[in-house]
């Protein structure tokens, strides 16, 4: 194998890409971050047909324009949107929902501005970062045409990471061992668990901000979501080993 031909750290091997290839880096980041330190995705969101339940944090850094006519910042037609992307990681890493936000040097002359958005405290010490570039298309960005290089700030990144000990990078359970039901719910939402107990749940609506947190009660194992408005929401279980499962429900 490429490994055992050369000096290569296992615990410090990342994904990158652009487009198509940034839906991949997500793709990964869901379901090969024991082998995945960290990703970075330019214009490439999670994929619509993705069920994506990473079991643990992983630093995320998402880079995307808001006038990619490609693959939509809002209203994305193959998947997540941008910040929906972003907000995901947000919540799946534990990270603080409010973001430290700065705005670029506005040096080049390419009528674009950027927006840096740094969601710092998450578990494993992982943060998750976007860089929104406003008015720019589906392409890659470098100075001295713009305002920042993407390749090296992606770098920057993803050198800081590698993966922690505790995972094991052979394997990690999969979270095919957890269903969640029915789906669509309209009042009680079951969890059928046969990875690790249960220790808390937490629910996300789509814009990040939590609305319901509870000790997971054993018994009929459900969740009373009656009270929730209708719409789509993010459901986060947090095992007793410390990983997560997470998981997208349609409240009626």
């Amino acid at each position: 194998t490429t490994m055992a031909l050369y000096n290569i750290d296992p615990k410090r091997v990342y994904a990158m890409g652009f487009s198509m290839g940034g839906f991949m880096c997500h793709r990964l980041a869901c379901q090969l971050n024991n082998r995945i330190a960290a990703i970075a995705s330019v214009a490439g969101t999670i994929g619509a047909s993705l069920n994506c339940n990473p079991g643990r944090a992983v630093p995320v850094l998402h880079m995307h324009g808001t006038g990619d006519s490609t693959i939509y910042y809002n209203n994305n037609l193959y998947g997540m949107d941008a910040m929906e992307t972003v907000m995901f990681w947000v919540n799946n890493n534990h990270c603080d929902t409010t973001p430290i936000i700065t705005d670029m040097p506005d040096i080049a002359a390419d009528g674009f501005t950027i927006k840096h958005f740094v969601f710092e405290g998450g578990d494993d010490s992982t943060v998750v970062e976007h860089y929104r570039v406003d008015s720019c298309g589906h392409q890659w960005i470098y100075p001295p045409n713009n305002d920042m290089s993407y390749t090296q700030t992606i770098w920057d990144f993803l050198s800081r990471y590698s993966i922690p000990s505790w995972v094991n990078i052979d394997k990690v359970p999969s979270c095919k061992n957890i269903h969640i039901y029915p789906n669509p719910v309209k009042d009680r939402l079951f969890i059928e668990n046969s990875y690790a107990p249960i220790k808390k749940v937490f629910i996300y609506n789509m814009i990040g901000k939590r609305v319901m947190e509870l000790p997971f009660i054993t018994g009929d194992n459900s969740v009373d979501v009656s009270g929730l408005s209708s719409g789509i929401y993010l459901i986060t279980l947090q095992h007793n080993d410390a990983r997560i499962s997470n998981f997208k429900f349609i409240k009626q």
